[in-house]
């Protein structure tokens, strides 16, 4: 099968991710430049400036940031690891995805980032721009959140800063399941008012 190239390095994600909560849906919420999902059990802090939306059609695609004033782009997915995979195993993996697809992968291969993720950089196949991906998992067994930055290649340096603080921003919290949706209750009927009395005691009419 032939494999055909993203349309933009930001599509990078969807190649790379495999499955993703098991089909369900990923409901968030953005609260300026914080995206937090009570279903997944995440929190990020993207940088202040920087314009934030969820990703409702997509479950894998948990949340976007787009810097409007010079292109540089972030997004977070999750997936789930394989039958037996560690982390690096995962990250070598999505790897040796993107070099099939012609992204050109640097030498410096993947390093550790002082959060424990797991970073790497690609060269996306015109050349002109970079991809940076991190691979954070906060519990054995337990998902794999991957922060993706994708910037032209002369403004990457730039976005170094604000990569790194996006991933330390990037926090696990509380699982809520969300609540089934049941029948509606019946309404029922308000309670009928006592008899009023008079001060002796005796009901009135």
């Amino acid at each position: 099968m032939q494999l055909r190239r993203p349309a933009s390095p930001i599509a990078v994600v969807v190649v790379a991710a495999t499955i993703v909560l098991a089909g369900a849906a990923a409901f968030g919420e953005v609260d300026r430049n914080i995206f937090r999902s009570a279903t997944v059990g995440v929190e990020i802090v993207f940088p202040a400036d920087w314009a934030v939306s969820d990703q409702p059609s997509y479950p894998y695609l948990l949340a976007s940031a787009i810097d409007r004033t010079l292109g540089g782009r972030m997004a977070l997915t999750t997936e789930s690891l394989k039958e037996g995979e560690k982390l690096r195993d995962c990250s070598e993996r999505n790897r040796a995805v993107l070099k099939k697809l012609d992204f050109k992968v640097q030498q410096a291969g993947i390093t550790q980032h002082p959060t424990g993720a797991l970073v790497f950089e690609v060269v996306t196949p015109d050349g002109r721009g970079l991809v940076r991906q991190a691979y954070r998992q906060f519990e054995d067994k337990g998902p794999v959140f991957v922060l993706t930055l994708s910037a032209p290649r002369d403004t990457m340096q730039r976005y170094r800063r604000a990569f790194d603080d996006s991933l330390r921003g990037l926090t696990r919290t509380a699982v809520v399941q969300p609540r089934p949706l049941g029948p509606t209750p019946a309404p029922t009927s308000p309670p009928q008012p006592a008899p009023a009395t008079d001060p002796s005691g005796v009901p009135q009419e």
